[in-house]
């Protein structure tokens, strides 16, 4: 097993209660860690691999100049390529090692009457993105669900996803990234 240091830091501007904050922030890791074979220690320090925190919208686009209404966000702040590989059908990609990245809970006028299982949500796709899940799975559907869809609308307000399904593991482990190793 892999374990993953991981820093949680309520923002000072951030309006999320408190005790949503402290159920959602674990949450998303909780949710692939079994899959991925992966286990969690907290630290206050900056040795972190994940920085998990909350902020506001205005700071969202201050910080990022995403669109406004984005609820959860989740970049990389550095990694670096280890080496090449070629895939069954010839096509060459790259491993990655991970090195540190975030995960941004924005709350904002969309997020401010989430619930908690929707909160939930958004954890669990940010958490995918911050564990090296890139982009988004746009081959998902009402038969083949996937929380890296990127319509939080779709995933929990008509699939009810509050955890990864097995289109997303695996996708996760036939990425080319490796984790904080």
């Amino acid at each position: 097993m892999t374990t993953i240091k991981v820093k949680f830091e309520r923002g000072s501007n951030c309006l999320m209660p408190e005790s949503t904050f402290s159920q959602i922030a674990p949450y998303g890791f909780q949710q692939w860690s079994s899959g991925l074979l992966i286990t969690m220690s907290t630290t206050s320090l900056s040795d972190y691999h994940i920085f998990v925190s909350c902020i506001s919208g205005q700071e969202a686009m201050d910080l990022f100049k995403i669109n406004p209404q984005t609820v959860g966000f989740a970049p990389y702040e550095s990694s670096e390529i280890v080496y090449y590989a070629r895939t069954k059908t010839g096509q060459i990609k790259y491993v990655e090692r991970l090195y540190k990245s975030r995960v941004y809970f924005i709350w904002n006028g969309t997020s401010l009457f989430y619930s908690l299982d929707k909160w939930k949500m958004v954890s669990t796709h940010e958490f995918g993105h911050a564990l090296g899940y890139y982009g988004h799975d746009m081959g998902a559907s009402a038969n083949n669900p996937a929380i890296m869809y990127e319509a939080a609308g779709t995933v929990y307000d008509k699939w009810k996803l509050t955890s990864p399904t097995v289109r997303d593991f695996t996708h996760i482990k036939n990425s080319y990234t490796k984790f904080y190793s």
